[in-house]
């Protein structure tokens, strides 16, 4: 039989359990949301703390920076502070240097000071810093208006001025004592001595010993000038000279009978004249000329000669530079050369003109190449002499006629122009 409290009871006890459960189960719920709350707010802090690390490493490298920026700082400053020692020592010692002159420039002043005392009204009887007068010692009085100076011997001052044989502008040398003394120690004349000089050069002028003057035009007169200036006598023939001549004259012969009747010039030397100048006439040039050693003048036949020279002969022409004619003589040949070969290679009466040179039976120079051609050993050919040949072989004929042709080429070099 079931029994009811057990189940009430039972079901009490579960229903118990069940919200012990429950709750345990509510608090365990919300133990995880704290604990996330919590795991979120670690999570915050620790952004937090690491943010914070950041910021604090951050400032920390600031720190070094700054500290860093100090030092150097600090090494400035202490290079300014050392500047400045050292412009602070040699400030005092400018302020030394400058008391120093300073101190130099108040005696200095104060040496002039005692030297020179001012304008005063009258003679002072100590200087400027109540000590005894020094002598030499200067002021200016401003009651006689001058410069006195102290004479320490005599314990007196005295003027600079005309009274104490100084000299001053304003007299324009009137305060003079002695102006005759004064004009000699300067080596000057006086204006009455200058004038007396002048005039005594004046009076001279024309006279003998004086001086010349001049006329209007700037020149001195003829009549100052000695007579040899102008004084030019012409005569008509040497013997119209005057038996005695004047040193300082010039004496012109127009028809001087002595020097072939040529112009001439003479001076009288006291004794005699002696001539100065001569027209020459042509003969005379070239009887000066021929006088010259080693020279000697053409005469007209021998220019004529020159003039009839060819503009660029020489005197050693070759035979083909001289010039021939061959007009009258049926030759080709317009100079010697040419026609020296025509006549002996080519002309066909060659034997008759080489006779008319006394030249007979000569071989031509073809009759020579021809005899060479046949045999080419000519000393070995045997010939019979003829004429004027006395050679026995070709090759003493060709020797012996080579002879004869160089005896014709020179008499013919020798020649003018061949007339046939």
């Amino acid at each position: 039989m079931v029994n009811l409290n057990q189940i009430i009871d039972q079901a009490i006890d579960n229903n118990v359990k069940a919200q012990t459960a429950l709750a345990a189960a509510s608090v365990a719920s919300a133990s995880a949301d704290i604990a996330v709350a919590s795991a979120d707010a670690i999570s915050l802090d620790r952004q937090l703390v690491e943010n914070k690390a950041t910021q604090i490493a951050n400032d920390r490298l600031a720190v070094e920076a700054s500290a860093a920026t100090v030092a150097a700082n600090t090494a400035e400053v202490q290079i300014l502070r050392d500047d400045a020692v050292t412009a602070k020592t040699l400030a005092e010692q400018y302020r030394d240097d400058a008391l120093g002159f300073l101190a130099l420039t108040g005696l200095k002043y104060d040496h002039f000071d005692d030297r020179y005392m001012g304008a005063k009204e009258h003679d002072p009887i100590r200087d400027n810093d109540n000590w005894l007068i020094l002598d030499g010692a200067l002021y200016w009085n401003t009651t006689i208006k001058g410069m006195r100076v102290y004479d320490l011997g005599m314990g007196i001052w005295r003027d600079i001025s005309a009274a104490s044989g100084a000299l001053l502008l304003t007299n324009n040398l009137s305060d003079l004592t002695d102006v005759a003394a004064a004009r000699t120690n300067l080596g000057v004349y006086s204006k009455g001595e200058t004038d007396a000089a002048i005039g005594a050069v004046v009076a001279t002028k024309g006279q003998p010993n004086g001086i010349a003057p001049l006329n209007a035009s700037g020149m001195i007169d003829v009549a100052y000038l000695p007579s040899y200036v102008d004084d030019v006598i012409e005569v008509a023939t040497y013997a119209s000279l005057p038996a005695t001549g004047e040193s300082d004259k010039i004496y012109v012969v127009v028809t001087d009978e002595t020097s072939d009747n040529n112009t001439s010039s003479y001076r009288w030397t006291g004794t005699s004249y002696a001539m100065v100048s001569n027209t020459l006439t042509g003969a005379d040039v070239a009887a000066l000329y021929e006088s010259v050693i080693g020279v000697n003048r053409y005469t007209d036949a021998e220019k004529a000669k020159l003039a009839g020279i060819e503009i660029g002969a020489t005197a050693d022409q070759l035979a083909s530079e001289v010039p021939y004619d061959n007009t009258a003589s049926g030759m080709l040949a317009t100079n010697v050369q040419e026609a020296i070969n025509e006549l002996v290679v080519g002309k066909t009466d060659k034997a008759t003109t080489l006779a008319g040179y006394g030249i007979t039976d000569a071989y031509t120079k073809i009759e020579v190449d021809n005899a060479l051609a046949l045999q080419n050993q000519a000393s070995e050919i045997a010939v019979t002499p003829q004429g004027n040949l006395s050679s026995t072989t070709v090759q003493l004929a060709l020797e012996e006629l080579q002879s004869d042709i160089n005896a014709l080429n020179s008499a013919l070099g020798t020649m003018g122009t061949i007339e046939w």
